[in-house]
């Protein structure tokens, strides 16, 4: 009888999931969606594809509509979405409902520990609110000499690689040293020393190599909340070590190196170096780390962050701002090396301010350049470095849509009824380029759109970002806590690069592709990279009048 009930049970069990999964009514099965290309993982090798992935996602919504059906492992059900008021929903109004995928979560706090990428609930609101005031405008500004130090660093760096007045420099390394420099010093009072010597510093390394072993596991990691459990974390260690996988051997050594600088900086975070100066000093008694720290001790005692949270938030800053930062510097170069004329413009603009301040641009300089903003703007509008960001719904849900779907039936649906446990993709680039929302030219790189008044229909959209009417930065309790420090960086580096450089295309054409975040490449390499050709206009340090008929 007891081997009877053994082996009826599983049987029952799958019977009871054929039925949920292929006969039994699912409130989703109206939605309009692409054939599922395969059983065992139906649509995630498509979602989270390097190649077609980008055009794949934009198209399945031109397709079927701003919410598309797909399928996940074993056929189950999971939802694209890029219509306004439910990602406002989603995101603003209920985002307890849809929290992070718990992949996501586990994924994080294997790798870089409690921060604020791998904590939900009341946790992660607690941490959100001590971190809150760090970014505010008071320190970024106190920020900007310290970035400009840096800035002028980078420049010095790209000079050294350019003979004979001009010659093809790949960007993607420098820029990628100085925004790990930039937030070691702006973040956590630390110096890497990333822009020193030809030798990119190990956490650089070690990110690089973490992103793209993590990507190239992306269905796997789906598996990493049922084992992420079982035994002892030696156990699990020990098991990991010897799994004959080069990605997971490359997680590994990454996250050994990650976590011995974290523990680096946590011993001597907010001191500055014992070589530094009184200006450097200066410099790094201003950092976010010493910032939170303070008001982590503000703070209500049950309020606190434990020393496990305060580590977590080190490697949390550090590959969030590290490599969105990065890239997103590496598409607003490239964009300007392909439009010379836009190129142009903002270089005298930012030569001008220049001459003005009579010499490099504080904050309130920064922030008044109409055109380094709208170049700006419309690179993160339509080349989000993330194309989409994953949930999962809590419980079963209605979700308002703005724009009225036709089912497989013919029907309108003007509201979803979405189950527990349904994965859903937040479409952060099809809401960017919607063309109901931008207009004809919303697939266009157009900076000038932003010089002017936007259309009625980008007001009327309500699209819930926290930026500039896009989703690129996302919305909610899960928005990018750092975006403003971000936009700070970028406009420093791009006032430092343009004032010394012209840059033009190299011999090979950039290409962007999906790799957990969108990194350039060429030839079909999926190795970041970007030859670009950079002519010296000024040599770092030398007199600005020398430049100004060169513009």
């Amino acid at each position: 009888m007891l081997l009877q009930l053994l082996v009826a049970l599983p049987a029952l069990i799958f019977a009871r999931w054929v039925w949920k999964t292929f006969i039994a009514y699912h409130p989703l099965d109206n939605i309009q969606g692409p054939a599922s290309p395969g059983f065992f993982r139906g649509h995630l090798g498509l979602v989270f594809s390097s190649w077609p992935g980008r055009k794949w996602q934009v198209d399945i919504v031109d397709t079927y509509g701003r919410v598309v059906l797909l399928k996940g492992f074993f056929g189950a059900r999971q939802l694209y979405v890029a219509d306004p008021r439910a990602l406002q929903f989603m995101t603003v109004k209920e985002p307890e409902i849809f929290e992070e995928q718990a992949q996501f979560i586990s994924n994080n706090k294997a790798t870089l520990g409690e921060g604020i990428l791998a904590t939900l609930g009341d946790q992660h609101r607690k941490q959100r609110k001590i971190l809150n005031p760090v970014f505010n405008v008071k320190h970024l500004r106190e920020l900007v000499p310290a970035f400009t130090d840096i800035a002028s660093a980078l420049s010095k760096g790209i000079a050294r690689e350019v003979h004979n007045g001009a010659d093809e420099v790949d960007l993607v390394v420098w820029l990628s040293r100085t925004a790990l420099e930039l937030i070691g010093v702006g973040g956590l009072g630390y110096s890497f020393n990333a822009l020193d010597g030809d030798t990119p510093h190990e956490y650089v390394v070690s990110i690089k190599k973490l992103g793209f072993a993590a990507f190239a596991l992306q269905v796997w990691r789906y598996f990493l909340p049922y084992v992420e459990n079982i035994g002892t974390p030696a156990l699990r260690r020990a098991l990991l070590k010897v799994t004959p996988s080069v990605h997971i051997q490359n997680i590994v050594e990454a996250v050994d190196v990650m976590w011995k600088t974290t523990l680096e900086v946590y011993s001597q975070y907010g001191a500055p170096r014992p070589e530094s100066t009184e200006k450097d000093t200066s410099q790094f008694k201003n950092n976010i780390m010493m910032v939170l720290k303070q008001a982590n001790q503000a703070a209500n005692p049950a309020e606190r962050m434990t020393e496990n949270e305060m580590k977590g938030q080190i490697n949390s800053l550090i590959t969030a701002a590290n490599v969105t930062t990065s890239r997103s510097l590496c598409r607003i170069v490239n964009e300007l090396s392909l439009h010379p004329e836009y190129q142009a413009r903002l270089r005298a603009e930012i030569m001008a301010a220049r001459e003005h301040a009579d010499g490099d641009l504080d904050f309130e300089k920064l922030e008044a350049l109409p055109l380094m903003d709208a170049i700006i703007r419309e690179t993160l509008r339509r080349y989000p470095p993330l194309p989409l960001m994953p949930r999962t719904c809590q419980k079963e849900t209605v979700v308002p849509l703005m724009h009225p779907l036709t089912g497989r039936d013919g029907k309108t649906i003007t509201e979803l009824t979405v189950p527990a446990g349904t994965d859903i993709y937040l479409g952060i680039l099809p809401t960017n380029i919607d063309y109901e929302t931008w207009g004809p030219d919303a697939r266009e790189w157009k900076p000038e759109r932003w010089l002017n008044q936007l259309p009625k229909t980008v007001g009327d959209a309500h699209i819930p970002g926290v930026y500039s009417h896009q989703m690129t930065f996302l919305s909610g309790n899960r928005a990018c806590i750092g975006f403003k420090f971000a936009l700070i960086e970028i406009k420093v580096v791009l006032s430092m690069l343009l004032a010394h450089f012209r840059f033009s295309p190299g011999k090979d054409e950039i290409e962007f592709v999906h790799a957990g975040i969108y990194q350039p490449t060429v030839n079909k390499v999926l190795v970041p990279t970007m030859p670009v050709k950079v002519e010296v206009l000024r040599v770092p340090g030398e007199d600005a009048e020398k430049v100004r008929n060169t513009v």
